[in-house]
């Protein structure tokens, strides 16, 4: 039986390239209007291009919440010292909405220099400045994967134009040449040992994909479907008229069968930035990769 993990899975078996990823970053601009959006091959490469650009270097401490993933660790380390416990010493902050839910910090626990909102799993609904940057960040983060049938890419929205222009720059200085076909990285890409290495060297690199609009409202009219379904089936009373979650956090375990079963490793750390509790608790998917008509089509 196919379980269900807590995000989608990207597809990579028929893969296409592009030479441009200009169609994405248009495509996410009309959206985000009038903040600036700026396309990768993966979200955590804006990690050391932000650090860098604000002049943040190995001497300096940026903070990531405990139980962070790898790539975030790792990522700030290319080019700063990753830290997971917040005090005056930081330099810089990431903010992680997780798995979709907003996060927005208190003053009382102040978090020093907040330059990334790590929305890397979240659907907006609502495109204001209120909601992208809810604690004043630089720029928000999202995982195309992560909220749409798309085997990989990410967008950076960016608050500050200035800011903007740099990293557009600093990424076209950096381009890697190649001489190699599409059809060679193509190929590449369908194995999973080479896949990585491909795409941390080769930041540009951008799918195909033949009408992006219909297929991220179509993703988006998944999530709905699955959010509705899990909010009725467990009445659950939460808003996601903003921002769509690609988990739906349980206040209380799940003890149905029917629905435990079909979730990998459904247990995860939630962190709160305000108290600075870390609490195990049970996530329900419901991204674009989830079907839960096929299973919850009865009531309780």
């Amino acid at each position: 039986m196919k379980k269900y993990f807590l995000w989608n899975e990207p597809n990579f078996s028929n893969v296409i390239l592009t030479d441009s990823s200009s169609y994405i970053e248009d495509f996410f601009s009309d959206i985000f209007y009038p903040f600036k959006v700026i396309y990768l091959s993966r979200a955590r490469h804006f990690i050391p291009l932000l650090l860098d650009v604000n002049n943040l270097g190995r001497n300096n401490i940026v903070f990531t919440q405990p139980y962070s993933s790898h790539c975030v660790l790792s990522n700030i380390s290319l080019q700063s010292t990753p830290s997971i416990i917040n005090g005056d010493f930081v330099n810089a902050s990431i903010i992680y909405h997780q798995y979709g839910y907003k996060t927005v910090v208190n003053e009382k626990n102040k978090y020093n220099n907040i330059l990334f909102e790590d929305a890397v799993d979240t659907i907006f609904l609502d495109t204001t400045e209120k909601e992208l940057f809810p604690n004043n960040g630089l720029i928000s983060i999202i995982s195309l994967p992560k909220i749409m049938k798309i085997p990989f890419g990410s967008i950076g929205v960016f608050k500050d134009e200035e800011i903007y222009k740099k990293v557009k720059l600093r990424i076209e200085s950096n381009v890697n040449d190649s001489f190699l076909t599409n059809s060679f990285y193509e190929k590449a890409l369908k194995n999973p040992s080479h896949r990585e290495v491909l795409l941390s060297q080769y930041k540009i690199l951008s799918p195909r994909v033949d009408n992006i609009e219909s297929l991220y409202i179509s993703s988006i009219n998944r999530v709905k479907e699955n959010v509705n379904l899990i909010k009725d089936y467990f009445s659950i009373e939460e808003d996601f008229s903003k921002r769509l979650p690609s988990n739906i956090i349980m206040d209380n375990p799940c003890q149905e069968q029917r629905i435990s079963k079909l979730i990998d490793e459904p247990f995860r750390n939630i962190y709160n930035y305000n108290t600075g509790e870390i609490i195990k608790k049970q996530l329900i998917p419901v991204h674009c990769g989830v079907d839960w008509k096929l299973h919850l089509n009865k009531r309780r």
